[in-house]
């Protein structure tokens, strides 16, 4: 029942349905054995104000008004409830990050996320208690791959934050 996400963000005025300038502009989600369930652009509920390229893949284009694939912010937010009030767990790398993109942070109970950027067992490694270690890394590390050497792919990006989970399902299924 485990699902991980993973969201690109943009740079976007703040708005009541997003108290920050970080705009959720793409979400991916995979299942446990890493099949893709979800990856769409979606359009920020607050004005673009720089759609950060080079790190997240996306220009101008892809919001542009006469796109039909793109889905809606409120959309992409039901989505992730939904799969959360099915009794899915949330995994992700640094999860608090999308989830206050997605602008749902309150609304998911702790037991049902998981956050693979607090692993105490990788930290340990660096000797570190309370620091957050980047997804490149620990990819690289744990998994053997090099991931984001261009911009960020949220698919490859969700994948990688799976196999860690599925890597260290007990002790973060403890964790919590």
């Amino acid at each position: 029942k485990a699902l991980a996400i993973d969201c690109e963000m943009i740079e976007m005025e703040k708005c009541e349905a997003a108290p920050t300038n970080s705009g959720l502009a793409r979400l991916s989600i995979v299942n446990y054995d890493g099949e893709v369930l979800l990856d769409t652009i979606v359009r920020p509920p607050g004005r673009i104000l720089h759609c950060r390229s080079k790190y997240t893949g996306l220009t101008y284009d892809h919001f542009k008004p006469e796109n039909f694939d793109v889905m809606s912010f409120q959309k992409a937010q039901k989505l992730v409830l939904d799969y959360v009030r099915d009794g899915h767990v949330i995994v992700g790398h640094a999860l608090d990050n999308d989830l206050v993109a997605l602008n749902i942070k309150n609304e998911i109970p702790v037991s049902q996320t998981r956050d693979t950027s607090r692993l105490g067992t990788v930290l340990e490694k660096y000797g570190w208690s309370s620091k957050i270690l980047g997804l490149k890394k620990m990819t690289e590390d744990e998994l053997g791959r090099v991931i984001q050497t261009g911009f960020h792919d949220s698919v490859v990006d969700a994948r990688a934050t799976m196999e860690i989970y599925r890597k260290y399902e007990k002790e973060l299924d403890q964790e919590v």
